[in-house]
């Protein structure tokens, strides 16, 4: 059995979050103004959570440093959960402001959990796409 070990890629983590903490504030404020999408604002969502994902994957690839995929992966989920977590927070005032607290009064949520899923899904595969072509 090979063993593993999990390195956190901070260098590359650093270069990544201001793209990923924008984008979940940008999100975040749009939800709320732009409440005509309906179905379509989920495809939004699931898109800009693998962009993250795939974000930081290219930036492990141009630092020339070669981890394992998986260990792209992880770390693409992390910065994609930190990401969903500012952009549960945000809509979450953004929507109580607009609405006046008619949404629930719990900020609990576990949509970090499912954006983390999508980065962390779309580092692994693109960064093994582009490791293996070459």
């Amino acid at each position: 059995m090979q063993n593993y070990q999990f390195t956190l890629d901070s260098q590359n983590l650093k270069k990544a979050i201001p793209l990923a903490l924008g984008l979940a504030i940008v999100l975040g404020i749009a939800v709320a103004l732009i409440d005509f999408l309906g179905g379509v604002w989920g495809i939004v969502l699931v898109v800009a959570w693998a962009y993250v994902g795939l974000y930081f994957a290219n930036l492990t690839l141009a630092s020339g440093s070669k981890p394992q995929a998986l260990n792209v992966g992880i770390n693409g989920a992390i910065l994609a959960a930190i990401a969903g977590i500012l952009y549960d927070v945000i809509s979450w005032v953004v929507i109580g402001i607009r609405y006046q607290n008619t949404v629930s009064d719990s900020i609990i949520s576990l949509y970090f959990v499912e954006t983390g899923i999508i980065g962390g899904l779309a580092a692994f595969a693109w960064y093994a796409y582009k490791t293996s072509a070459q």
